[in-house]
């Protein structure tokens, strides 16, 4: 073989290691990037015993107290990561269907962070916090049937999924520690009752969700279309609130924010007639 010919050959190997070596270093790289990005790595998943009616936090202080339905009705699994990446744990619900043979549906999931590393994920509400964590839930939309065949399933799934929507019984099911206690951040209650919207604030004003308030309090609330107006009327009460009108309004602005219409907590004191106290995170209590 000539001289030319083995340096030709040798070239190109030599050019084939190098674009191996660099498709190889690229790989490196774009695993690294994505591990870095998304640190949280699964150590363990354990099936949990809801047997007790009790499942009790391993990362952070508290315990969770089960209705009898979801005990009877639900399985759960306790998701933990290797280190204090967030978020810290979960426990995932499922539905354990009636139906032979189908199988366990996601229907809830409790997240923990440590307060010192959060950030809200998609599709998560926060429920509240403690000296050093902060608890978030998932909760799956109702079921049809075209998601599940089964009538009976899809009637306790939907029940199921009616009790975890409420702000008020997940918050409740859960026991801190003596000595802590649970920290809200813009959460209204209406006669001791937790809703599930929160309050939002213009400068030093809190507003309040009209819809969501009102018909805590039993006010029947309608819109009319036609004027940009929210109605409410409750026995004898009736009024008559407009978007950009303070003169009809009675002097206060309604804001719309995502859909809702939000109005001052001065209304419900001055015009409804409520007691109404603000704490300096932006909760809200109202009572009669």
């Amino acid at each position: 073989m000539s001289r030319l010919v083995f340096s030709t050959l040798r070239y190109a190997c030599l050019t084939r290691a190098l674009v191996g070596i660099t498709i190889i270093s690229t790989l490196i790289g774009v695993f690294a990037a994505r591990a870095n990005a998304n640190p949280r790595v699964i150590a363990s998943i354990t099936k949990l015993d809801l047997g007790s009616g009790r499942i009790s936090g391993e990362k952070a202080k508290y315990y969770l107290d089960l209705p009898n339905m979801w005990v009877g009705y639900m399985t759960a699994d306790m998701e933990r990561v290797t280190n204090n990446s967030m978020p810290l744990e979960r426990v995932r619900f499922y539905y354990k269907p009636m139906a032979k043979g189908a199988r366990r549906i996601p229907i809830v999931t409790v997240t923990v962070y440590s307060r010192s590393n959060y950030s809200l994920e998609t599709g998560h509400k926060k429920l509240f916090e403690s000296k050093e964590n902060v608890f978030s839930a998932w909760v799956a939309n109702k079921a049809t049937d075209k998601k599940i065949k089964n009538e009976t399933d899809m009637r306790l799934f939907n029940t199921l999924v009616d009790y975890a929507e409420e702000d008020h019984n997940l918050c409740g099911m859960f026991r801190l520690e003596d000595g802590d206690s649970k920290m809200y951040s813009s959460t209204i209650w209406v006669n001791g009752w937790q809703i599930n919207t929160k309050s939002i604030s213009e400068g030093s004003i809190t507003y309040l969700p009209l819809r969501s308030v009102c018909e805590t309090l039993g006010y029947n609330v309608g819109w009319l279309d036609s004027q940009n107006a929210v109605t409410l009327k409750r026995g004898g009460f009736y009024a008559v609130l407009v978007l950009n009108n303070l003169s009809v309004s009675k002097g206060h602005k309604i804001l719309l924010a995502d859909g809702v219409a939000y109005i001052s907590s001065l209304y419900f004191i001055s015009q409804l007639k409520l007691n109404v106290e603000i704490d300096e995170r932006g909760n809200v209590l109202l009572y009669e």
